[in-house]
């Protein structure tokens, strides 16, 4: 189906029935016949759970950030991380599909609309409530606790020395604090009870955030950039952790205090209204506190250390100025990787197709008041590493998620997993837009298919759901998986009594497009003479765009 325009609403409401998009070219997969199943999946990006190999990936970036190395992965072969599986050149006959298009551009234009059309309030719906269905409490393999110590007794400890077990290092730091304390005059019930206080406070699992936002040295060996493309001010993407009410409430509580968070890359107002102010505040700390000296903490030090940060995110969006000052280096890179990750020839990716898969998009700009602040529609967020430009993700905003459509990064920085990282940056951009749209919760990966290995970890970011392709509910992919293990393709939903609560078709009220004139399609059958055959494209196309977006969007008849 080839989409001229569409609202972010109806493009949210087909990709929740299996729809994608490659450009302008919106498809659904025939998940019955093909022999590869697609299933699109989802991760719930409020709940999000950081793995053991995805924690690794962000503190290899953090380290190859701050020193210019990954340890001993530096030459080490991985297998090439692939964000999407239907190259648009894939697709037969897209290109002539483009130029015909772009041939019907005119012909397009709605000049009228029939009365009999009831008229349209506002630009889209509020968001639908998600089919999702609840999942199993996720646990170990085998029902392991992994916070739990193993035993190490036995035959590993030698009972004929006195030496006392290898302790962990976080029990022999607990065991320095309580002696410090106890030689300080603490009583030894005030000692227990301010470690166990530390402990509850101090303890907790870090957030995707506090990863990617650990701070760097001084001097990092690499600056990293990340710029998303929309028009206007640069708008920070990610926010810094605050102190909790609890920590606030438990040692300042007889204080009045403002804890206040402002922006510092780029500077806000509230930022440089404070400058002089807080750097005051360093000075002080540093030479009580630490015992430096005035001359060593300058100004320009001050604002060198904890002001200049390597990491900025900035959200600007396709076709905007900023990208196309970009566009260059951008198509430069997706060549490169199509040819080392993908083995594909340098001349098999022209320019023009290069835009016509990843910078055209049918989504409308919408930029409603309770929206995120850059809007919903398409954009490229890029990455840039000291002024070089290293990765780009092609991402729609829509009302209730992020849909990633695309990665593409430099081959020399395979070691890095950019792929996974990116999946996480895209994943911690959900949650900061989630403050301002309350609606948008989920991070949409593209479509999962069981039988390929390199498309399996996206069912690693948890937790994530597949979409039943006959009800269009959501599934805990969990349950799916042992299902897809015996038959391709699979019913998620057992009951089956369910059905798909917008396959209901009126014909009747499917809006068409017909000579400039968009009208009810009882009323285009009633003006012209139709084949049989036109019946049934309208028919199927109903029923695989469901009702809702069959009686909102206009479906172009010559």
């Amino acid at each position: 189906m080839w989409a001229h325009n569409l609202t972010v609403t109806d493009y949210q409401d087909l990709i929740d029935r299996g729809w994608r998009r490659s450009g302008l070219y919106c498809y659904k997969p025939t998940m019955n016949l093909t022999c590869c199943p697609l299933y699109t999946i989802r991760c719930a990006a409020l709940e999000f759970k950081l793995s053991k190999s995805q924690k690794k990936v962000l503190k290899r970036m953090h380290r190859f950030l701050s020193h210019g190395n990954t340890k001993s992965n530096e030459g080490r072969s991985e297998t090439p991380e692939i964000m999407d599986v239907c190259p648009v050149m894939d697709i037969p006959g897209l290109h002539e599909k483009a130029l015909k298009a772009e041939r019907d551009a005119e012909s397009l234009k709605v000049l009228s609309v029939d009365s009999t059309i009831t008229e349209k309030k506002g630009h889209a719906q509020s968001p639908s409530q998600d089919n999702c269905i609840p999942g199993p409490t996720l646990q170990s393999p085998r029902g392991e606790n992994k916070d739990q110590p193993i035993s190490k007794t036995g035959a590993y400890v030698d009972i004929t020395s006195m030496r006392p077990p290898c302790k962990k290092a976080k029990f022999l730091r607990l065991e320095r604090k309580q002696k410090k304390l106890l030689s300080q005059g603490f009583s030894e019930k005030e000692v227990e009870s301010m470690t166990r206080r530390g402990k509850s406070l101090g303890n907790k699992e870090k957030s995707l955030e506090n990863f990617l936002n650990e701070p760097l040295p001084p001097n990092p060996a690499h600056r990293l950039e990340l710029l998303s493309t929309t028009g206007d001010a640069p708008l920070m993407a990610w926010t810094s952790s605050s102190l909790s009410p609890g920590t606030v409430s438990l040692f300042l509580r007889h204080v009045p205090i403002v804890v206040r968070l402002v922006r510092s890359n780029p500077p806000s107002q509230e930022l440089e209204q404070t400058y002089q102010e807080a750097y005051q505040v360093y000075l002080k700390y540093q030479m009580a506190v630490h015992g430096d000296s005035a001359e060593k903490c300058t100004l320009h030090q001050y604002t060198r250390f904890l002001v200049k940060s390597p990491l900025k995110v900035v959200l600007v969006a396709v076709a905007s100025p900023e990208f196309k000052r970009s566009a260059d280096e951008s198509y430069a890179l997706f060549v490169r990787y199509q040819f080392h990750i993908h083995q594909e020839k340098d001349d098999k990716w022209t320019y023009p197709a290069f835009e016509e898969f990843l910078v055209d998009s049918p989504l409308a700009p919408w930029q409603p008041q309770d929206g995120p602040p850059q809007g919903y529609g398409s954009f490229h967020q890029q990455y840039w590493l000291s002024g070089r430009l290293v990765a780009v993700g092609v991402i729609d905003i829509l009302p209730r998620c992020i849909s990633s459509v695309y990665f593409y990064y430099d081959p020399d920085l395979g070691h890095l997993s950019l792929g996974t990282y990116a999946s996480l940056r895209e994943l911690a951009l959900t949650q900061s837009l989630y403050q301002h749209a309350p609606s948008l919760q989920y991070y949409y990966m593209g479509f999962y298919i069981q039988t390929c290995p390199k498309m399996r970890y996206k069912a690693g970011y948890t937790p994530s759901f597949l979409l039943c392709p006959e009800t269009y509910q959501w599934f805990p992919v969990e349950v799916c998986r042992p299902k897809l293990e015996v038959n391709k393709y699979c019913r998620f939903n057992d009951d089956l009594a369910a059905t798909d609560c917008d396959s209901e078709i009126n014909i009747n009220e499917v809006l068409v497009l017909r000579r400039h004139v968009a009208m009810p399609y009882f009323l285009y059958a009633s003006k012209y003479q139709l084949e049989p055959e036109d019946l049934r494209e309208v028919e199927q196309y109903a029923r695989l765009v469901g009702m809702s977006c069959a009686r909102r969007m206009l479906l172009v008849r010559n």
